[in-house]
């Protein structure tokens, strides 16, 4: 499955997709595939966002309950492009989610469209989020193991280029950017939620080095685990 793309037209424009042409007015909203090409007067006057397969599985169970089940021709779907209006300030909003999370705003964006079209949505929806893929479904399941990406590869029976091949078509990223993001935010939950020694919370959270965790803690979350967890007191 290709990446999905959230569009926010500022001025009218058009998309070239599938060999058709649709024409888009001012202030609208699209989720389109990444084949999709975007035009306007000038690049200022939209913005898009790419979701991988994997971060729209993320935020799926957050919807569900919006979600219409009887699914209709996923094929036609597929082929559509569906806009949805806008205001300057739900515009605002969307972009300011975005510098904070990419998963809230998708999360909120989904959860707007499914208001306006909720067959339409809930039907892409769940063209995008099938999580039944095993090579995840492992590594999820034993993210916490002091693993290195050689290790994973192995015990899935396959090169370390494939698999990054698949974190990259399913996620965006590499499989060792992807894992460590994970430990890192399992981390940061440890450690805010519980009093647990900083050395455990790295063990416990898959990193085999200390210095590591310290060193990737700090990278990512620009302080160390002990002034997180003297900001939470």
């Amino acid at each position: 499955m290709k990446a999905l793309q959230v569009v926010l037209f500022n001025k009218q424009g058009h998309i070239d997709y599938q060999g058709q042409r649709t024409e888009v007015s001012a202030n609208q909203l699209v989720m389109v595939t990444e084949e999709a090409e975007i035009h306007a007067q000038s690049r200022n006057d939209w913005m898009s966002i790419f979701f991988y397969p994997g971060e729209i599985c993320e935020i799926y169970h957050l919807v569900t309950e919006l979600i219409d089940h009887n699914y209709v021709d996923i094929k036609a779907i597929s082929k559509s492009v569906k806009t949805v209006p806008i205001f300057d300030e739900l515009v605002n909003v969307i972009k300011q989610l975005h510098k904070v999370s990419k998963s809230v705003m998708l999360r909120f964006v989904f959860t707007y469209c499914l208001e306006i079209d909720k067959t339409y949505f809930s039907n892409l929806l769940n063209q995008y989020s099938d999580p039944n893929e095993k090579i995840f479904d492992f590594i999820n399941k034993h993210l916490y193991e002091q693993w290195s990406v050689t290790r994973y590869a192995e015990l899935l029976e396959m090169d370390v280029t494939k698999l990054n091949t698949a974190f990259y078509k399913y996620y965006g990223q590499s499989t060792k950017t992807w894992i460590t993001e994970q430990r890192l935010k399992f981390a940061k939950k440890s450690i805010l939620e519980t009093d647990r020694k900083i050395a455990d919370v790295a063990f416990d959270a898959g990193f085999s080095s200390h210095s590591h965790f310290i060193g990737a803690f700090k990278k990512r979350y620009h302080c160390s685990p002990s002034d997180l967890r003297v900001v939470r007191k």
